[in-house]
């Protein structure tokens, strides 16, 4: 009898662990992104900055938050206020250790880059096109696309025999130094974003 009481604990206390992940992962959302991608096509290499606008939807930040982010090396992450927030990198995650905050919304800015090899779409040709998309090439609050949906202003540089086509509406390209970059903003909110 003893034991089976035992069993039921564990049992139980795994379902409420369970639930508050759950709850936890879903307590947050990115309302909008400022990003900058600096696109190396040669050898699959991104330098990006994130800024990520984040509204808590229970009214406050649990102490730490996790961001699925994949890159090979995370330069730096800051609060708004250009504070340094430490973090740590595991499994296809960044998690972040807030400062306290009693608002219900915050930014924080990610410097990373990365080689993404395997995201060259094989619906089109490897050597003229390159397409980053259905991957964290961005950071999210969930590993899945969601209907949770976000505005953004991004900028992508690439070398300037290269065009970009990304979500959102065109709104400038300017071309130097051998690169050119394009301007993109979505005021409607998308759920995804993808860059080729």
């Amino acid at each position: 009898m003893k034991n089976d009481y035992s069993f039921m604990g564990l049992f139980i206390s795994i379902i409420i662990f369970s639930s508050c992940s759950f709850v936890y992962s879903q307590s947050i959302e990115i309302t909008h992104y400022n990003l900058q991608f600096e696109i190396i096509p040669s050898n699959h290499k991104l330098i990006a900055e994130s800024e990520l606008s984040i509204k808590s939807l229970n009214k406050d930040f649990a102490e730490k938050l996790e961001i699925f982010l994949s890159c090979d090396r995370i330069i730096s992450v800051k609060d708004f206020y250009g504070n340094d927030l430490t973090f740590s990198k595991e499994d296809g995650k960044v998690i972040i250790w807030l400062k306290h905050t009693s608002d219900d919304s915050l930014i924080i800015k990610l410097n990373y880059e990365g080689v993404f090899q395997e995201w060259v779409s094989n619906k089109i040709d490897a050597k003229s096109s390159w397409l980053l998309s259905e991957s964290n090439f961005y950071p999210r609050v969930s590993n899945e696309v969601s209907n949770k949906k976000f505005s953004f202003n991004i900028k992508i540089t690439v070398p300037d025999s290269i065009n970009v086509v990304c979500s959102g509406m065109l709104v400038k390209m300017d071309t130097s130094n051998r690169k050119r970059s394009f301007y993109y903003s979505s005021t409607i909110p998308e759920s995804f974003l993808s860059i080729s």
